[in-house]
Parts: structure tokens; sequence; C-alpha cells
């Protein structure tokens, strides 16, 4: 999850049901390399910053690779994010 706090209720669900179930929350951001094994890596490509007036620049992305076939997952991301994704010269080949 980023390192923001929401008004909405979905949001503050999740909160309550990770603290009851014991879990501890990984700062989603660029470079977190979440697992790495065998054929299988999957990493944050964003939020590359932190501080947005928009939320939705906060949104988790992820790239998902297996073997040679890689994942794109962008969520809600806004363009100030995606010029950041691209200016930080990650890799965003994607075949879904």
């Amino acid at each position: 999850m980023p390192k923001v706090r929401a008004n909405k209720k979905v949001f503050e669900d999740a909160l309550l049901l990770i603290e009851r179930k014991g879990l501890k929350i990984k700062t989603a951001k660029a470079g977190v390399v979440v697992s790495k094994q065998d054929k299988l890596e999957v990493s944050f490509i964003a939020p590359v910053e932190t501080g947005y007036d928009d939320l939705n620049n906060y949104s988790t992305v992820t790239r998902i690779r297996y073997g040679k076939t890689a994942f794109l997952l962008t969520g809600d991301a806004g363009t100030m994010s995606e010029a950041q994704m691209i200016a930080s010269g990650a890799d965003l080949k994607a075949d879904v």
C-alpha cells in the first residue's frame, strides 16, 4: 500500500482487516521487488515519488514477469505518474 491516507470507507475497512489479521503492510513504491523465484518476478514500478495532490498518482503499478511474458498492471495511475515511470528508466515493456 502507498503511504497515504484516504477518508474512504473501503480504505478504512482494508486497514481494519489488515490489523485484525495481524498482517504487515509493505509500502508500495518504485523499485520494491515483491517476489523473485524461478521464472517469476513481481515488482513495483510506481509510485515513483510522494507528495502527490492527485491520489491516483499513488496507484501501485506492478510488473509481473513469468518467463518471457510480462504484465503491467497500472491501476488508476495518472499522467504525472506515467511520466515519472517513463523518466525513471524502469522496464515498462509488457505483453499485457
